[in-house]
């Protein structure tokens, strides 16, 4: 289906989209990575520095590249929930979307993919597609600009009809590339200072807190099937992406441990957080036979490593 394909991949220097973008090259994809940070190295495919909120930029994008497939995984890194800055945050990402989308009405596009989130959901143990989206979402300003994303795909379905227009809603997404503002790399770069200065790591809560963690290849994956496949389903619109399996925080901690051992204590004094968030993964396996792969163990092993590796470009 992708072999010599033109596959624009917005964000292709994120954590999922780098994984998105090495799958895309290896099926015989012709790549292009639209990103406004890129990542250092040489790679196989087109890389393009890109501030997407821009409208003429992205236009300008869209007519050189001529894509047919569009990956819209881009995203706004600074959390616009607890900013000074959030109604200038919340613009700029409903402009990138708007930007990307509106872009995507060329008859030459076939395919289009939006990512949305977990956060697009209201608050829930478990998150079941179509459930709840009458209600106020969990994440705030920036699920309210995935909710908005889901909408514009929704109109287009009816505005292109000859287009397959597909959304996902990942979960707590890790990996190489990881950002520090996500749990995992956060708790990593703890552990790396531990071992420099032997300071235990603090842990909010008791560890008993659940949570549905997603290892990024395999969420590149299920982001390949949701673009063959598609998403709209007589049950919803959109799609889960998850491993649909709880870890507790006490689990995930002791893996890391098992990895690179390290003193750390758990401060139950401090908030544990929701004490269960996972996704029902039932439709995106009967709908695109989405199984992860990737155990939890195996996932972090090559996050640590990512982690140091970059650790030690920024020292040279």
């Amino acid at each position: 289906m992708f072999k010599n394909v033109r596959c624009l991949v917005t964000g292709g220097s994120g954590m999922i989209g780098r994984a998105v973008c090495q799958l895309l090259y290896r099926q015989g994809a012709i790549v292009t990575d639209a990103s406004l940070q890129i990542q250092s190295g040489v790679f196989p495919w087109n890389v393009y520095q890109i501030d997407l909120t821009d409208q003429l930029a992205c236009q300008r994008l869209f007519a050189s590249i001529f894509p047919q497939m569009v990956f819209h995984l881009a995203g706004i890194p600074k959390s616009v929930a607890s900013t000074s800055e959030s109604a200038k945050l919340f613009t700029s990402m409903l402009q990138m979307n708007l930007n990307v989308l509106a872009c995507c009405v060329a008859p030459r596009i076939t395919h289009v993919l939006f990512t949305s989130s977990i956060g697009a959901y209201a608050s829930s143990e478990i998150f079941k597609e179509g459930i709840g989206d009458d209600t106020e979402p969990m994440d705030g300003f920036p699920a309210w600009c995935k909710r908005i994303g889901e909408k514009h795909i929704q109109a287009l379905r009816l505005q292109c009809p000859n287009t397959h227009f597909s959304i996902v809603r990942p979960c707590n997404i890790y990996g190489p590339g990881s950002t520090s503002d996500m749990f995992i790399p956060s708790f990593m770069t703890k552990i790396k200072h531990f071992l420099s200065t032997h300071e235990p790591v603090e842990i909010w809560g008791d560890g008993s807190s659940v949570r549905d963690f997603l290892f990024s290849e395999d969420c590149a994956e299920g982001i390949m099937l949701a673009m063959q496949y598609g998403t709209q389903t007589s049950q919803a619109k959109y799609l889960n992406l998850g491993s649909g399996n709880g870890v507790t925080i006490k689990n995930l901690v002791q893996t890391m441990y098992d990895i690179c051992p390290f003193e750390y204590f758990f401060n139950v004094e401090k908030p544990s957080g929701f004490p269960k968030r996972v996704m029902d993964m039932s439709l995106a396996t009967s709908h695109l036979g989405f199984i992860p792969k990737t155990s939890l163990q195996e996932g972090l092993k090559k996050t640590w490593q990512d982690y140091l590796d970059s650790c030690e470009e920024k020292k040279t």
